[in-house]
C-alpha cells in the first residue's frame, strides 16, 4: 500500500467489516467496524475506507473514486 502512495501516486482505498474485539460495551459491533475503518485510515495510511457492511460497494468507489479505479 505504502509503495502505491508514495512511489506511484495512487489513491488506496479499502473496505473493513468483520468482527474484532475492541472493548465491552453495549454496541461492541458498530465500535468494533468503525474501529477497523480508522485503522485503515489512520494506522496504514489509506486515502478512504468503508463499511462494506453498511455501504455497498459501487456506492463507496462511487464517493471515495469518482474519476475511476485502477487495479
Amino acid at each position: 500500500m505504502q509503495m502505491c502512495k508514495n512511489v506511484y501516486g495512487c489513491k488506496v482505498v479499502g473496505s473493513a467489516g468483520s468482527e474484532d474485539k475492541v472493548s465491552d460495551t453495549e454496541d461492541h459491533t458498530r465500535l468494533s467496524i468503525l474501529a477497523q475503518v480508522e485503522f485503515l485510515t489512520k494506522e496504514l495510511g489509506f486515502d478512504a475506507a468503508w463499511n462494506y457492511k453498511t455501504m455497498p460497494t459501487l456506492d463507496a468507489l462511487n464517493k471515495f473514486c469518482p474519476e475511476g479505479i485502477d487495479m
